[in-house]
């Protein structure tokens, strides 16, 4: 996150074993680019059994960040209106169902797809009707 201008306080005090506590205080931005920041570094890093996050997990866009709204992975959708996986990438690519296609991604970064939650609910609720 090269140039981020970062609005926080940190603060350090001496307790009394000896151990320094740490105090950071974020704004929420500031928050989100941090979280940003640690699940992209930990997505990027060689999946162990130890280290592996579920495909499920939500990562933040900060680009894109609106209060009201979130992206979800391919993984989240199909979770969300209740298809396989495989069925997501599959509609994605080919521009399917017939009726009533899938939309494209909001955003891909680093390989993977995501679409706002608004958008999936939107098209989902068209999709059901018919």
């Amino acid at each position: 996150m090269a140039g981020w201008r970062w609005n926080s306080k940190i603060t350090a005090r001496h307790a009394r074993d000896s151990e320094y506590t740490i105090r950071v205080d974020l704004t929420g931005r500031d928050a989100l680019a941090l979280a940003t920041c640690i699940m992209m570094a930990a997505r990027s890093m060689k999946p162990t059994s130890r280290n592996k996050l579920p495909e499920s997990w939500p990562v933040p866009i900060l680009d894109s960040y609106h209060e009201d709204d979130e992206w979800l992975t391919t993984a989240a959708v199909a979770e969300r209106i209740q298809v396989s996986r495989s069925t997501i990438t599959s509609w994605a690519a080919r521009g399917c169902p017939k009726k009533c296609p899938f939309p494209a991604p909001g955003r891909k970064i680093h390989y993977r797809n995501y679409w706002q939650a608004s958008v999936v609910d939107e098209w989902s609720k068209r999709w059901r009707s018919g």
